[in-house]
């Protein structure tokens, strides 16, 4: 993947473009009932060297749509633009890569992946595996990929993924005559949770997974016994924290599962950050492990070395959503998207978000302190739902300035 202070080494040259879905499904309107919008956007498109940036989020959104004549109608939008660079089509081995991956690898894995092979000075047989976009889709490929988007089973994984999707986010909601506010370590009440408390956070954690039924449901990404390990390891945490809090007080025993070593240091920093480097950490020693074959004290000592602002996608990830938390109350699955597209914002020339987004981006973005990694990236471009409108916007931002992105690595 590539930032904006990073050199060009590929002879391959584009221009990586990143629609919002709201644009794509705009530009299929367009497609039927605006010909001369739609014929200036392919115009524009073409003009500058458009390459569409495709991500797995897109394919979320786009594949839930119920009617299947409407999605026929997008990805006949998503042909007219072939080529395309994606990372939805990626397999567990690459062309130019000597190894396989033991699974396909998230975005925010690929940062990681990419920061580590860097760090450690080895797994240079993986580095193929860190490009943003690993595969390009051209005319003889696209038939047999977009077929997969139509099976059956894969809009049932899809389906999961979204109520997964829906329920963390109402997880979040609060009430709004109590609005949310970011706690320091320093300030975290002392009072001990009881156990009456644990217990009834326990309940349904134990009764989802004593269903049976629910949990071979499931089964299409992990069979019932690894999600029942998956549970269980996230209930002996629970529990681990519930002992240590009598042991050694609320906030030495929040610290110390976070990770915290400096009790004095990290006073100050607020939980939401420290729990967020903490599932940072865990994400990081998990992808050295799986992808470069550390043992687990290696990957801890690997990982523990990986700030988060190496990974431009993730910090703006979690900055952007603390925006959201603080602004939303109630929030829905769709902003949780709009925030896993983010994670693609800084290896494309050209992202277009909506209003709301770019809005919570640019406030970040003014922050003091952001990080170098960040702070050079073109800011994401919002546009009216119509074909020559984006078409204005390509041409304004594309024609002239040096290009950002190869799109093949970070």
């Amino acid at each position: 993947m590539q930032t904006p202070g990073d050199s060009i080494v590929s002879d391959l040259r584009m221009r990586l473009v990143y629609l919002d879905t709201s644009q794509i499904i705009a530009l299929d309107a367009a497609q039927s009932g605006d010909s001369a919008g739609f014929a200036r956007f392919i115009q524009a498109w073409r003009r500058v060297g458009a390459i569409l940036a495709f991500s797995r989020v897109h394919v979320v959104e786009l594949r839930r749509h119920a009617d299947s004549t409407v999605r026929a109608s997008r990805l006949a939008l998503l042909r007219q633009l072939l080529p395309l660079r994606t990372d939805a089509a990626s397999t567990l081995s690459v062309p130019r890569s000597p190894v396989t991956m033991p699974r396909p690898l998230s975005m925010g894995e690929r940062e990681i992946l990419h920061t580590l092979t860097t760090r450690s000075g080895a797994g240079t047989d993986v580095k193929a595996y860190t490009d943003a976009f690993p595969t390009t889709l051209s005319s003889e490929h696209e038939p047999d990929v977009f077929a997969v988007y139509e099976r059956e089973q894969f809009g049932g994984l899809i389906d999961l993924v979204h109520e997964a999707v829906q329920g963390a986010v109402e997880s979040r909601a609060w009430t709004p005559e109590v609005p949310y506010k970011r706690i320091k370590l320093r300030d975290l009440t002392d009072k001990c949770i009881s156990a009456d408390d644990l217990a009834a956070q326990e309940r349904p954690i134990d009764a989802a997974i004593r269903d049976e039924g629910a949990l071979a449901r499931l089964g299409t990404s992990l069979p019932p016994g690894e999600v029942k390990k998956m549970v269980h390891a996230e209930l002996d945490q629970l529990r681990r924290f519930y002992r240590r809090q009598s042991e050694i007080g609320v906030r030495a025993a929040y610290a110390e599962a976070c990770g915290v070593i400096d009790m004095d240091a990290a006073g100050d920093r607020y939980l939401d950050d420290l729990t967020q480097e903490h599932i940072f950490r865990q994400e990081a020693a998990a992808v050295a492990r799986d992808f470069l074959n550390k043992s687990p004290d290696e990957a801890a000592r690997l990982a523990a070395s990986v700030p988060l602002e190496t990974c431009p996608g993730r910090w703006l990830h979690h900055n952007v959503d603390l925006e959201t938390k603080k602004a939303e109350s109630n929030p829905i699955a769709s902003n949780a998207y709009d925030l896993d597209h983010l994670v693609y914002m800084p290896y494309v020339d050209l992202f277009f978000a909506d209003k709301r987004t770019t809005t919570y981006v640019e406030a970040v973005l003014r922050r003091p302190g952001v990080p170098e990694s960040i702070a050079g990236l073109r800011r994401p471009v919002k546009v009216a739902q119509s074909a020559t409108a984006i078409a204005e916007v390509i041409e304004r931002e594309l024609l002239d300035p040096p290009m950002v992105s190869d799109g093949k690595g970070i």
